[in-house]
């Protein structure tokens, strides 16, 4: 089993993006997904700022992940794990999205993760239809909510979320 491990130490600032993702192409065009890297993906860490504040903290797992990105932006980055593990971090910045929740479907198919761990933001429809996808597969969620915040979309520590993240990647 792969190990997860959080140091004790502060993560640096979050607001630099960890992966930069080639940019969406034009609205005219078919979205195509990016070619996935030639080494496998075991354990990834996807989506927005929260996702880039989790990865800074998390070793053991690759980051695709980036400040202020929407549910159809991350489903278009989201790399297959093969079996592996995936934290999924969606729906902060488009909780009033129509497509959310399929988007949020989306995401998960196309991880092909045995083991998925979503962060339900703090939103509370954006929160209720990362549960409902969640629980249509058996995943896991950490729920921001449990955790104090500043700005009601950030956790106030992300060593603090990235230990219950990690405690519920090892199941």
């Amino acid at each position: 089993m792969m190990q997860f491990t959080v140091p004790p130490t502060p993560p640096p600032a979050i607001h630099a993006p960890v992966v930069r993702s080639r940019a969406l192409p034009p609205a005219t065009q078919a979205p195509q997904r990016p070619a996935q890297p030639a080494a496998a993906v075991h354990c990834a860490i996807v989506g927005d700022s929260i996702g880039v504040g989790i990865a800074a903290v998390v070793r053991g797992c690759a980051a695709v992940a980036t400040k202020s990105l929407g549910s159809r932006a991350i489903s278009m980055r989201t790399p297959d794990v093969a079996g592996g593990s995936v934290v999924i971090s969606a729906g902060s910045n488009d909780p009033d999205n129509p497509a959310l929740e399929a988007n949020l479907e989306v995401i998960r198919a196309r991880t092909g993760a045995a083991r998925v761990v979503w962060i339900a933001p703090y939103h509370p429809r954006a929160a209720a239809m990362v549960a409902r996808v969640a629980a249509r597969h058996g995943d896991a969620v950490v729920r921001l909510a449990a955790f104090p915040s500043r700005d009601r979309v950030h956790p106030a520590s992300y060593p603090t979320l990235a230990a219950a993240v990690t405690s519920r990647l090892r199941g």
